[in-house]
């Protein structure tokens, strides 16, 4: 500014009234805040994402407590990990083409009764599998909902027998019957008698959608750290503008 000279002994009177020294410490708490938010948003930008999944992957329960009846599956249980005591229908075993190879699709009726649960027990290249173990077992696996239902296409009566054109109820119901659970489940873990074992399938691993797994939740973060910083430095201009102007203000005119 034209005529401004820094005189300290005058700069020091200024910053050390009540007003500049209240709105200097307030700028500081700003400032302090902001740089806190910042390192936060820094530190989750580069967290361990495989740790955040494992930490954030409740423990198995049983598929009651979160599939109870016939209700629809809740989104946010989708993904879930859940457990689950029964016997086979073998009747009921279907091949749903999947890309190009087939997941297979049982019937699982629970020992304490209730719905059906149909049960992916793994996929094959081939359009045959094994039938499933006959005796009791307990399946361990993931929650999945069923597919969207675009209604009967021309190719659903194209399909051989022992196979279903999708994982829809609409296509489960007429073999497994109505009474079924409100979503499917992606066997990961059996065990059986050993008069029955299973079936030498290989499992199919569907995402967790509630585990942390996206890259661009990382940029995403590191974007808002940058952001924090950029706003203590507007708050630092702000402060340093505010205190030249009143310092100017305060200066005493030179008599003309």
């Amino acid at each position: 500014m034209p005529g401004y000279r820094c005189r300290v002994p005058e700069t020091l009177r200024l910053l050390l009234t009540p007003r500049w020294i209240g709105l200097s410490l307030f700028a500081l708490l700003v400032v302090g805040g902001f740089g806190l938010m910042s390192h936060w948003q820094w530190d989750r930008a580069h967290r361990d994402e495989a740790s955040d999944a494992a930490a954030s992957d409740p423990a198995a329960v049983p598929i009651g407590q979160l599939l109870p009846g016939s209700v629809a599956l809740d989104p946010t249980a989708y993904g879930r990990a859940v457990t689950v005591t029964g016997k086979y229908d073998p009747a009921t075993q279907r091949l749903v083409p999947r890309g190009s190879t087939y997941f297979v699709i049982t019937a699982l009726h629970p020992s304490t009764g209730g719905p059906a649960v149909p049960v992916v027990r793994g996929s094959t290249a081939h359009p045959s599998a094994p039938a499933p173990p006959t005796g009791e077992v307990t399946v361990t696996g993931r929650l999945q909902p069923y597919d969207g239902d675009p209604g009967v296409q021309p190719s659903d009566a194209d399909l051989p027998a022992g196979q279903a054109a999708r994982i829809a109820a609409s296509a489960l119901v007429p073999i497994m019957g109505p009474d079924l659970t409100g979503g499917w489940v992606a066997l990961s873990h059996q065990s059986s008698s050993p008069q029955s074992p299973g079936s030498a399938l290989p499992v199919i691993t569907p995402a967790y959608s509630t585990a942390a797994s996206s890259g661009g939740l990382l940029w995403q973060n590191t974007t808002y750290a940058v952001q924090w910083v950029m706003f203590a430095g507007f708050v630092v201009f702000m402060w340093v503008r505010w205190f030249r102007d009143a310092l100017i203000t305060s200066e005493p005119r030179s008599a003309e």
